[in-house]
């Protein structure tokens, strides 16, 4: 063939372009590109290839704010939300599931402790997967409260026993103990 007098470079990225033999380029945004040469010799004749698409990836960054500590309480939830800069949605996980589970963003307490939760996001066609980030929320041994209602007066028998029920909003087993008095009585002589 005959010799190579022009080059031609199309970036596929808004009209950049080079006549360069060997040129550099960086594409500033992230996408799917499809470059292509265009090459003419010394009699006029061109020809124009592509080598396949260039993917541009670019990092994102997890904005995971720590969430408050937490007390303790059956069925006890609260939000842990974190989104990334992408816009791709942000997954979280418990890493102390005995502690805290994970269902979306909302975090639901199984028992005291520390909940180790990391939020991640993989990354697409477009994104970089990004880094981890990892939040510890304490949770705190919760109140509960004893009810207790007064049992009716008993009349005395030797070996008699009465029901006096208690119960815990915590759902925990309440024990109840006995304080006897004994009664003396004074004796005339």
């Amino acid at each position: 063939g005959a010799p190579i007098t022009g080059w031609t470079w199309d970036f596929d990225d808004a009209m950049n372009t080079s006549n360069m033999q060997s040129p550099s380029h960086t594409y500033n945004t992230e996408g799917v590109y499809t470059p292509t040469l265009t090459v003419t010799d010394i009699d006029g004749c061109s020809r124009t290839a592509d080598n396949g698409t260039i993917t541009v990836v670019t990092d994102q960054i997890i904005t995971f704010d720590d969430p408050a500590d937490q007390v303790y309480s059956i069925g006890g939830t609260f939000n842990a939300p974190a989104t990334s800069d992408s816009g791709l949605v942000v997954s979280i996980i418990s890493n102390s599931l005995s502690v805290c589970t994970v269902i979306g963003d909302s975090v639901t307490i199984q028992s005291t402790g520390a909940c180790n939760l990391t939020a991640s996001q993989a990354g697409s066609t477009i994104y970089n997967p990004a880094v981890n980030v990892d939040q510890t929320v304490n949770i705190a041994q919760g109140n509960q409260t004893i009810t207790f209602n007064d049992p009716a007066d008993q009349v005395y028998s030797n070996g008699g026993n009465f029901m006096a029920p208690a119960s815990s909003d915590s759902g925990l087993i309440v024990n109840i103990a006995s304080v006897s008095y004994t009664h003396l009585r004074a004796h005339e002589t």
